[in-house]
């Protein structure tokens, strides 16, 4: 009886321990870690394009496994004529995981076109029986289309450079930290690299047998991308998986050593197994510190919460302590200011000369505690969003004109050069009147006391081209430093030389006046060369 001898288990029988720990145990390692981030992250879309890339490449594992153990010619030759294509797949497949994980964001359309389009060349040589040319029984090997396998070779560094290319945009033009982009690109290239090297080394000079130690990096490859996983909070995976992970991850590659006899083999496995052993301990410790920081920052963060909370409630009961306080302060301030008007006015008689002057000083000070309760009651109102306005159009060259006339009195008392200079139009704006004379006056009374007894002028202008009419108050007096200017219309805060000037001021009327006028979408801004170079307050309203 002739006995037939199986070429298939011949030429590969001295190889098989190894092909069973190099190719099954990458699988065990790959499907456990893609099934558990999956689970982990609620099935996210980076972890859903990860569990296919290691699908893929199981799915190639476990091809190239049957071509080292199967028996069935036909079989061998089947799967032979799949694995370029599923090869280039999980290659495609794998950059478009990296760019998601590392751009953080899904690809576009077209890119995705181009990933069809590098795959649909090798998918129509396989689909026509074109992938391999013939089939030799005695090494039982397969002859390979040249032309397929050159083209996966060209997918292979077309997929390394653009892993490269994400590199490069991810820590330059998105400013990403390099640890985000770097290790697990790094990883990645490293891995492709060595995979693309031995199968080329393999077709060329028909050493398959180098395929078998390219996957041992394939452990260490996985590591960092875990270590991506969860140091650098790509899929914030705590620190139990993590644990379990590298505790797996140690157990599959020292089982390794279980199966092999070859001296060489075992001395590299040792090597590998050191190389995951250190990096299994590297990744808890580091984790663990994460993770100690990670409850420091979020304790922290809650009790600033909590001191923000009672921040708030303390400032809303300031404000309303303030509102209340200028409320009750208002009508005892006013009649005040009322009788001591009556009584300079003469409506109780004839004063004697001697009690003109204190009158006139209980009269002055009432109206600046007046205009303070003012600031006050209109800050609290601010604060705790109160302030009503009634928006109606009307005449701001009317309005103005009005306020200038009212102040007449205190602008002769003043003894500075005035000039004012209106447009010839209503110039019609949609505004709270009240709230803009407020504020008209209050740059008026400030040009007055801040002009240092030199002149004051008030202009008004229609700007039809920027759709604007323009309110400005310019004087002589003693300037704002730089430093100062940019802060003026905060709360409290004055001039640095403003006390020589008035010594009454409380800070509170420009910042009154910004808000203001930022409802009526307008703008306030001051201008000044200087201490002592006097200073320009410019409001812009739109035009109705």
């Amino acid at each position: 009886m002739i006995e037939f001898l199986n070429t298939c288990y011949e030429t590969t029988k001295d190889f098989h321990q190894i092909a069973i720990y190099s190719h099954v145990v990458p699988i065990a390692i790959s499907l456990f870690v893609a099934g558990y981030v999956a689970v982990k992250t609620n099935f996210s879309l980076v972890a859903r394009i990860f569990a296919a890339f290691i699908f893929l490449f199981c799915l190639w594992l476990a091809g190239d496994l049957y071509l080292w153990l199967g028996q069935s010619y036909r079989a061998v030759i089947y799967i032979w004529s799949l694995l370029d294509v599923v090869n280039i797949a999980f290659f495609i497949v794998g950059l478009h995981f990296f760019r998601v994980l590392v751009l953080n964001r899904d690809t576009g359309l077209w890119e995705k076109f181009v990933y069809v389009v590098l795959l649909a060349p090798s998918v129509y040589m396989t689909m026509t029986g074109m992938s391999i040319d013939g089939f030799n029984q005695v090494e039982c090997e397969a002859y390979e289309n040249t032309l397929l396998t050159y083209y996966k070779f060209f997918v292979e560094a077309v997929v390394i450079l653009g892993v490269v290319h994400t590199v490069i945009v991810a820590t330059g033009r998105l400013k990403m930290r390099v640890s985000q982009s770097l290790v697990p690109g790094a990883a990645l290239i490293t891995f492709f690299l060595i995979f693309s090297t031995t199968e080329f080394w393999s077709s060329v000079f028909d050493v398959y047998e180098i395929n078998l130690y390219s996957l041992f990096i394939l452990p260490i490859t996985l590591g960092v991308i875990i270590y991506s996983i969860t140091n650098l909070s790509v899929f914030q995976i705590r620190m139990a998986g993590t644990r379990l992970i590298a505790y797996i991850l140690v157990i599959l590659v020292a089982s390794q050593l279980i199966f092999l006899q070859n001296l060489t083999d075992i001395l590299l496995s040792s090597i590998t197994l050191l190389v995951t052993m250190a990096f299994a301990f590297v990744l808890v410790r580091n984790l663990k510190n994460q993770v100690k920081q990670q409850e420091s920052i979020e304790k922290l963060a809650l009790e600033l919460k909590a001191a923000n909370v009672r921040l708030v409630t303390l400032d809303k009961q300031k404000s309303e302590f303030v509102s209340f306080a200028t409320h009750q302060l208002r009508s005892p301030i006013t009649a005040l200011k009322g009788y001591a008007s009556l009584i300079l006015e003469g409506e109780y008689g004839k004063l004697p000369d001697a009690a003109v002057e204190p009158i006139q000083r209980i009269y002055d000070s009432s109206v600046t505690l007046n205009a303070v309760v003012d600031d006050y009651l209109n800050i609290s109102r601010i604060e705790l969003g109160t302030m009503k306005y009634d928006f109606a159009p009307l005449s701001f060259k009317d309005l103005v004109d009005g306020t200038v006339a009212e102040l007449k009195p205190n602008i002769d008392r003043s003894g500075v050069s005035w000039t004012y200079e209106t447009c010839d139009s209503p110039c019609m704006i949609n505004a709270d009147k009240e709230r803009i004379k407020q504020v008209i006056s209050n740059l008026i009374d400030n040009g007055l006391k801040y002009s240092n007894k030199t002149h004051v002028k008030v202009s008004l202008k229609r700007d039809e081209e920027n759709g604007i009419v323009r309110f400005m108050v310019e004087d002589g007096g003693i300037g704002i430093a730089p430093d100062v200017l940019g802060k003026l219309f905060e709360k409290f805060v004055r001039a640095n030389n403003a006390n020589k000037a008035n010594i009454r001021g409380t800070g509170l009327g420009l910042y009154v006046a910004r808000e203001i006028i930022r409802v009526h979408k307008g703008r306030i801004f001051g201008e000044s060369g200087g201490e002592g170079k006097g200073s320009k307050f410019v409001v812009e309203l739109p035009l109705a």
